[in-house]
């Protein structure tokens, strides 16, 4: 298991970051999470994400803010990230998720890995905040955004091998009573689930909306996206989801 540390805002000397990029951490430690992994595991992790986003010939060479998720069921983080669309990632904070556990039904699944994008083809939608018949609410409570990335492959182990299936990938708040509590651990059907406050902090800040953002005078666009919202000028729109466990030894 990954061991945590209170994150002291100190990046090295050697990263120049914009000042609106510092003050995006400092407020993404205010309102989300204090908390960081120990320095070999992110080391490991800023590696790996750097090679992949210098690889890709989908996503745009240039400053943008993403997420990476991890599914490695001992660890279960998401982390906020600063790609400069060059030679560096940084990372500005991270907080505790729910990825895929197909043991808990045969309608559960392992979260897909990959590199997911944001667009309007996938249109996001909101939470109603409704309980179902066990007084569930699983996108959270109402108002609260679904980022939908699309038809994906997951996969579960059935009768001793594993099996691939296609699942809607999407990344939501959660049961603040019987969800929220569980965030750290492997629970979801396949989707990302995120807290609440982690939520709101990316809607507020359109983080995954750059689309989104260019077609901001569509009335549905406009309906979708928060009302306080703040768009920060270096949205991106990609969700990069590992699983760490092949990467490292836990």
């Amino acid at each position: 298991m990954v061991a945590f540390l209170v994150f002291v805002m100190n990046f090295s000397a050697e990263v120049e970051l914009p000042a609106l990029v510092k003050n995006l951490a400092e407020q993404f430690l205010s309102a989300v999470s204090i908390y960081q992994p120990e320095n070999e595991y992110r080391q490991v992790v800023l590696n790996y994400a750097q090679e992949k986003l210098n690889q890709t010939t989908i996503i745009e060479h240039q400053p943008q803010i993403f997420f990476l998720a991890d599914s490695n069921p001992n660890i279960q983080l998401i982390m906020l990230g600063y790609w400069d669309g060059k030679d560096k990632v940084v990372d500005l904070g991270w907080d505790l998720i729910s990825t895929g556990n197909p043991s808990h039904g045969k309608d559960y699944h392992y979260t897909p890995v990959g590199i997911f994008a944001n667009t309007l083809d996938n249109f996001g939608f909101r939470a109603a905040g409704t309980k179902n018949e066990k007084g569930w609410r699983g996108y959270g409570i109402r108002g609260m955004r679904i980022w939908d990335f699309g038809w994906q492959t997951g996969s579960r182990p059935v009768h001793h091998h594993i099996e691939q299936r296609t699942i809607r990938l999407l990344m939501h708040a959660t049961d603040p009573d019987g969800g929220e509590p569980k965030l750290g651990t492997p629970q979801s059907k396949g989707c990302v689930r995120i807290s609440q406050k982690l939520n709101i902090f990316i809607d507020k800040y359109c983080l995954l909306d750059a689309e989104y953002l260019k077609a901001i005078n569509n009335r549905r666009v406009a309906a979708l996206l928060a009302t306080n919202k703040e768009p920060f000028p270096l949205a991106g729109k990609w969700l990069m989801i590992i699983n760490s466990s092949e990467l490292i030894k836990n």
